[in-house]
């Protein structure tokens, strides 16, 4: 299985009918094809981390960094659509 790794800003977090989608930007660090706008949902399978502890979805909040591990496929939309996030760590300091 294929995963990409990259570093992201949560953009916005929208939550309806008990699903949530996170908009991220892709940092400029990364690789030219992961510096833009992308959206995922969080399901009960993605893992969420801060300092190598699981956390809540509601600790995720706007403005954080984050590393993305994807191991779906990516739609092309605007913004591009990730099918299937396995892993989001908070890389801030502080939740």
């Amino acid at each position: 299985m294929y995963a990409d790794v990259f570093y992201a800003k949560i953009e916005e977090i929208n939550t309806s009918n008990g699903k949530t989608i996170i908009f991220i930007k892709g940092l400029e660090i990364n690789d030219i094809n992961s510096r833009g706008a992308f959206f995922f949902s969080v399901d009960n399978d993605t893992e969420l981390l801060w300092r190598n502890t699981k956390i809540k979805l509601s600790d995720l909040k706007e403005g954080q960094n984050v590393s993305i591990t994807s191991i779906g496929d990516v739609l092309e939309s605007s913004p591009a659509k990730l099918t299937k996030v396995a892993r989001v760590i908070v890389l801030d300091d502080e939740l």
